[in-house]
């Protein structure tokens, strides 16, 4: 409607402006207002479905084959509102917008809508000829290819499952704009093998879409069923009740060398990152040390 106001008519043409002014504003508000408040007011724990956490009595983490399976499907971690923040609640309000993602990847929401945004906005517009047609599809593999080169080297998600399912269809999409692509500039015929590659790409990636619509289905059943973010924030505002702020660090001990702290124990790992210590680690306080012997750090 924007883009083609002679076809469109007069008002069609004021609601195509209005609705694409309105899907950008969409996405530069989500960045602007919701992601940028999520760090003070949200961080990550580590998913006590997985890693039990001491003296919660009653909390069972899950062993062997299924810890590997919930490990894959939802990842070791999760977003928990932080009580000192706002109301507390962040994640319960807004949560769905980023909490499959790490900490490092919340750009990834406003990346993936406003490469909707410009995929829509260049499949609308209809060249006039064959160097203006090459010309778009240039555009859509630029677009597309940045995306899926951005997916792959951030591996945003906290789950294997999303990141595998996500850079695939942004792949299997730009491997299908790109023969696409090559095939038009070269006046490929339409019986071509390299059309017919793009078509089974282009179907791999839709395929690829309702798999993923249909674990986001099976992920919502299977939290109204089991509560798995609701007990894993209970037991964080828990332990964020009893020990509110992490005790100090001992002198001269810098916190990414300070592998012998409960909560590293839990998120599996020897060193200490900004996404997960916050929260993280008052999850389980270390006891006070007995005299100022720090030599075991």
């Amino acid at each position: 409607l924007a883009l083609a106001p002679a076809r469109a008519g007069a008002g069609g043409a004021v609601v195509g402006w209005v609705v694409l002014a309105l899907c950008v504003a969409s996405a530069v508000g989500l960045g602007a207002l919701v992601l940028r408040s999520v760090r003070p007011r949200a961080t990550l724990v580590p998913d006590t479905n997985v890693y039990p956490v001491p003296g919660q009595g009653g909390v069972r983490a899950l062993v062997g084959w299924k810890r590997a399976v919930y490990v894959f499907a939802f990842g070791e971690q999760m977003w928990v509102s932080v009580p000192d923040h706002g109301a507390g609640v962040h994640c319960e309000r807004y949560g769905m917008i980023y909490e499959t993602l790490k900490p490092h990847a919340l750009w990834c929401v406003p990346a993936e809508l406003g490469s909707v945004l410009a995929l829509s906005v260049l499949s609308a517009w209809k060249p006039g000829g064959h160097a203006e047609c090459t010309l778009r599809n240039s555009l859509l593999v630029g677009v597309c290819g940045s995306f899926f080169l951005a997916l792959a080297a951030a591996r945003p998600y906290l789950s294997a499952f999303e990141n595998a399912t996500g850079i695939a269809i942004a792949g299997t999409l730009f491997a299908a704009v790109l023969l696409l692509t090559v095939a038009t500039a070269e006046e490929v015929p339409g019986d071509s093998p390299l059309r017919e590659a793009a078509v089974a790409c282009l179907v791999a990636s839709g395929v690829l879409v309702c798999v993923k619509a249909a674990w986001d289905l099976l992920s919502f059943v299977y939290e109204l069923i089991y509560k798995r973010k609701e007990g894993v924030r209970r037991s964080a505002r828990a332990a964020y009740a009893e020990c509110p702020s992490p005790p100090p660090l001992p002198p001269g001990v810098e916190l990414a060398s300070h592998a012998s702290l409960p909560w590293t124990q839990l998120s599996g790992k020897g060193h200490a990152d900004e996404s997960t210590a916050f929260l993280s680690y008052p999850l389980v306080p270390p006891a006070a040390p007995d005299g100022a012997n720090n030599s075991s750090v």
